[in-house]
């Protein structure tokens, strides 16, 4: 399993619907023990990046995940 903060192996060899099923459990319905920081939501968005557009959908995940800090900043 991925822990919330250092190890994206997962995010870069899993198929899309499990890749899915990780960052919804990270990001949405996981545990608070389990509340990435975000430096980890940043790199995850990266690898997902680099695996093309059929991933686009969770660098969107990621996006609406960050976007709560983005915007208190502003």
């Amino acid at each position: 399993m991925i822990t919330a903060q250092d190890d994206d192996s997962a995010l870069r060899i899993d198929g899309f619907e499990a890749t899915a099923a990780l960052l919804d459990l990270l990001l949405w319905s996981g545990p608070t023990s389990m509340i990435p920081t975000r430096e980890a939501v940043m790199k995850w968005r990266a690898t997902l990046t680099a695996r093309g557009p059929g991933f686009a959908s969770l660098v969107a995940e990621c996006d609406e995940w960050l976007m709560p800090e983005q915007e208190a900043k502003e």
